[in-house]
C-alpha cells in the first residue's frame, strides 16, 4: 500500500484483525501524546458536490465561507484558490484528463433533456445490483463498438441504423447527475494516474449493497453510460463496471467527509477515500485524533499509548467534545422525539394507574352494580389503550428514521392498525355488557359478552403479531449497517426487548380468560383482584416499549468519561464537556483534535512528511541554508474538521446512529 508516511507507518503501527470489528490499527511501540502516527495523502476517489463549484479549491480543498475563488477554468468547471494550486493540479493531470473534464462539463452545462424517473424507494438487493450492471454493460459494449468503428473513422452516416448508434443516442438523452458523473470520473482518473494504488482499494471493506435506493443505483448506471459515450479513447479501458462498482462498494464504509475548516465544519462539500486511513476503529474515548490539512489527513496520538494497544478515533465528528449538555440533549430530542410521544405515553400510563388504583375504593366489583367504580375502571382502561398506542407509535417512529422501502411501509401499516384497534377498544370499553348491568351510569347500548371476549381475543392475537414484528425489525435494520458485531447485537437486543410485550399480552389473556371462567362456574366470583393483575400487566406492556426506546438514549448519557479535576474541570457525559461555572474557560489538558499544531513540509518529490521527522528536519535545514523558498509549510488548523468517517451531521440517518454512540465504519452521503 503506497502512502506518504510509509516509513513512519512501519515504525509505529500495524494492521491486524480484531474480533467483531474487522481490521484495526495497533501500536508497535510506545507512543507519546502529540506524536504523529500517520500522514495519509493517498486520495483515490473523491467528490466535491456540484453546488459548491466555484467555492472549493480542487487541489487543496480550501473554502472561503462561500466566496467564489479567484482562479477558474470555466471550460472544465475547475476552480482553484491560487495559481500555485492550479499549476500543482495540472501537473498531475495530462491532456487526456483535461479533455475528459472538458467533455463532462460540456454535457453538464447542456442540462438534462428530461426529468429523472421515479423508482421504488427500497434498498436494491445484491442480485438486483448485479442484474442492472450486467444490462448496462451490454449497452456499453454496443456504444463502444459504435464509437470505435464509426465515430473514430469519421463516418457516422453509415451507422445511423446500428444498434450501437441507438444506444449512444438514448444514453446521452438520459437525465444527468453532476455529482454521480464527477465521482465516477474522479475514480477513473485516480486509477489512470495512480494504478499502483488500486490494490489498496481492493483491500478495503466491501459493501455488497452500496445503494440506499433504486434511484441512486439508476443514477450511477446512467453516469456510467454517459462516460462511455464521452470519455477520450485512452480512458475507455478503465470505464468498466468493475472499476466503478469496486469504488462504490468500498466508498460506503471507508470514506472520509470533506468539510470546511474555518467555521467548525459547518459546510459539508464532499467526501473521499484514503485507503491508508481507513483501518482506524471507533472508540468513545479515542486515543488518536485526525485533522485534514489540504487533501491530506494527519493522525496524531492524543494520549500516551503502549505497544500493542489499539489506536482508535471517534466517528462522531468531534461533537462529543464540542457540544455541552443542553445541546446534546436538544440533539437527542430532535432525533428521538423524546419530549413528545414517549412523554405523553408515560403520562397517560400514570394517569391510568391512578384511576385503576382508586376504583376499588369506589365500589369496583362484579357482584353489585355501582355508579362510580366501573366508571373509574373504564377511564383507566381508556388511558391504557391510548398509552399503548402512543408507546408503539413512538417506537415505530424511531425505526422509521433508519429504515426505508418495504420496512417503512410495514411500520406505517402497523402504526395505523395499532391506533385503529386501540380507539375501537376504548369505545367498546364504554358499552355495557348485555347480560348484566354492571354500572348504572352507562348508556343503554350493550355488547354481548361472547362478542366482547372474541374481540379481546382478536386484539391479543394482533398484539402478539405486531410486537413480534417490532422486535424483529431492529435486527433486520441494524444488520444492514456496518458496525462491530458486539455493538450491533447490543443495540438490536435492547430495541427488541419490545418482544416481551407479546409475552405479557399472552399472560394477560390467560389470566382474563381464567378469571372469567371462574366467574361463570361459581356464578359469584369477585374478579376484582384478577382485574387488578390484568391492569398491572397492561401497564408493564406500555413500560416495555418506553424502556426499549429509552435504552439507546441512556446508553449515550451514561457513557461517562472518567472525571479528573486536572484534565476535565467540568466533567463529561458521553465525551461532552459540562458547564462548570468558573471553569468554563479552562481547556482540556488533552483536547481531541486541538492539542497539537502539526507542522508538515512537502519535499521536492511531492512527499508530505512531518517537519520533526528525520526527512523533514533534513529538508528544512537544507532549505534554510540555500534560502531557496521551495519549502511549503502548512500548519494544521486550530479548529479541526468536524466530520470523521464521512458522517454528515445534516443527514438524519447518520446523525441518528452518531447520537446512539454506535461504532461504524465511515459513513458518507452518496453522490
Amino acid at each position: 500500500m503506497a502512502n506518504p508516511s510509509e516509513a513512519l507507518q512501519a515504525q509505529v503501527f500495524t494492521i491486524k484483525e480484531t474480533p467483531g470489528a474487522g481490521r484495526g490499527v495497533f501500536a508497535t511501540q510506545n507512543l507519546t501524546a502529540g506524536g504523529a502516527i500517520l500522514v495519509a495523502d493517498d486520495l483515490n476517489a473523491h467528490i466535491l458536490l456540484r453546488e459548491y463549484r466555484g467555492e472549493v479549491c480542487w487541489e487543496c480543498f480550501a473554502y472561503d465561507r462561500g466566496r467564489k475563488l479567484p482562479v477558474r477554468d470555466a471550460l472544465r468547471g475547475i476552480t482553484f484558490c491560487s495559481t500555485e494550486c492550479e499549476n500543482c493540479w495540472k501537473q498531475q493531470h495530462d491532456e487526456v484528463c483535461l479533455e475528459a473534464w472538458e467533455v463532462v462539463e460540456s454535457i453538464l452545462k447542456g442540462g438534462a433533456n428530461n426529468k429523472e424517473p421515479i423508482f421504488k424507494a427500497s434498498k436494491p438487493t445484491a442480485e438486483e445490483v448485479d442484474n442492472r450492471w450486467k444490462a448496462a454493460e451490454q449497452k456499453a459494449a454496443a456504444i463502444l463498438k459504435f464509437r470505435l468503428t464509426t465515430l473514430c473513422k469519421k463516418s457516422p452516416g453509415k451507422a445511423t441504423s446500428d444498434s450501437g448508434s441507438q444506444e449512444f443516442k438514448e444514453a446521452l438523452n438520459q437525465p444527468r447527475s453532476a455529482d454521480a458523473l464527477n465521482f465516477q470520473l474522479r475514480a477513473l482518473l485516480a486509477r489512470y494516474n495512480h494504478p499502483d494504488r488500486w490494490a489498496a482499494i481492493l483491500e478495503l471493506a466491501e459493501e455488497p449493497r452500496p445503494y440506499w435506493d433504486q434511484s441512486e443505483l439508476e443514477r450511477d448506471i446512467r453516469a456510467y453510460l454517459h462516460l462511455v459515450c464521452l470519455l477520450p479513447e485512452p480512458l475507455l479501458p478503465l470505464a468498466t463496471p468493475e472499476t466503478l462498482r469496486t469504488i462504490k462498494s468500498r466508498e460506503v464504509h471507508n470514506s472520509f467527509g470533506i468539510r470546511s475548516l474555518e467555521d467548525e465544519g459547518s459546510e459539508f462539500f464532499g467526501f473521499g477515500v484514503w485507503p491508508s486511513a481507513s483501518y482506524f476503529n471507533h472508540n468513545c474515548r479515542p486515543n488518536v485524533t485526525k485533522n485534514r490539512v489540504g487533501k491530506t489527513w494527519v493522525f496524531t496520538a492524543t494520549a500516551d499509548v503502549s505497544a500493542g494497544d489499539e489506536l482508535t478515533i471517534s466517528y462522531l465528528g468531534g461533537d462529543e467534545t464540542k457540544l455541552d449538555r443542553p445541546d446534546r440533549q436538544e440533539r437527542l430530542k430532535k432525533v428521538w422525539g423524546f419530549d413528545c410521544a414517549l412523554i405523553a405515553a408515560w403520562a397517560l400510563q400514570l394517569c391510568g394507574n391512578g384511576l385503576s388504583a382508586a376504583s376499588p375504593a369506589y365500589g369496583f366489583n362484579i357482584l353489585n352494580g355501582t355508579t362510580h367504580g366501573w366508571t373509574f375502571t373504564f377511564s383507566a382502561l381508556t388511558t391504557f389503550y391510548l398509552a399503548t398506542a402512543l408507546a408503539k407509535s413512538a417506537f415505530a417512529a424511531t425505526l422509521l428514521r433508519i429504515s426505508g422501502g418495504r420496512t417503512k411501509t410495514l411500520l406505517w401499516f402497523i402504526v395505523l392498525l395499532v391506533w385503529a384497534c386501540s380507539i375501537t377498544l376504548a369505545v367498546v370499553t364504554w358499552l355495557d355488557i348485555c347480560e348484566q348491568r354492571i354500572d348504572y351510569t352507562l348508556s343503554s347500548r350493550c355488547l354481548p359478552l361472547g362478542s366482547l371476549i372474541w374481540f379481546h381475543l382478536g386484539y391479543c392475537i394482533f398484539t402478539v403479531c405486531t410486537d413480534t414484528v417490532l422486535a424483529y425489525l431492529p435486527w433486520r435494520i441494524i444488520n444492514n449497517i456496518y458496525i462491530p458485531k458486539k455493538e450491533k447485537y447490543g443495540v438490536a437486543l435492547s430495541l427488541s426487548l419490545v418482544g416481551l410485550s407479546a409475552i405479557l399480552c399472552l399472560v394477560r389473556a390467560v389470566i382474563g380468560g381464567y378469571t372469567q371462567e371462574l366467574a361463570s362456574r361459581e356464578n359469584k366470583v369477585d374478579w376484582t383482584y384478577g382485574a387488578v393483575t390484568i391492569y398491572c400487566i397492561q401497564q408493564a406492556e406500555v413500560a416495555v416499549f418506553i424502556i426499549a426506546q429509552t435504552i439507546p438514549v441512556l446508553r449515550v448519557l451514561l457513557n461517562r468519561e472518567p472525571k479528573s479535576s486536572e484534565d476535565d474541570p467540568g466533567g463529561s457525559i458521553a465525551g461532552l464537556p459540562l458547564d462548570s461555572g468558573a471553569d468554563k474557560g479552562k481547556s482540556l489538558a488533552v483536547e481531541t483534535g486541538r492539542e497539537a499544531s502539526i507542522e508538515l513540509v512537502q519535499l521536492p518529490s511531492g512527499k508530505i512528511v512531518a517537519a520533526d521527522s528525520e526527512e523533514g528536519k533534513e529538508f528544512k535545514a537544507s532549505a534554510e541554508e540555500e534560502n531557496s523558498g521551495q519549502t511549503r509549510v502548512v500548519d494544521s488548523p486550530t479548529t479541526p474538521e468536524q466530520i470523521v468517517g464521512g458522517v454528515e451531521n445534516d443527514d438524519e440517518v447518520h446523525r441518528l446512529w452518531a447520537d446512539m454512540g454506535l461504532s461504524r465504519r465511515a459513513w458518507s452521503q452518496s453522490p
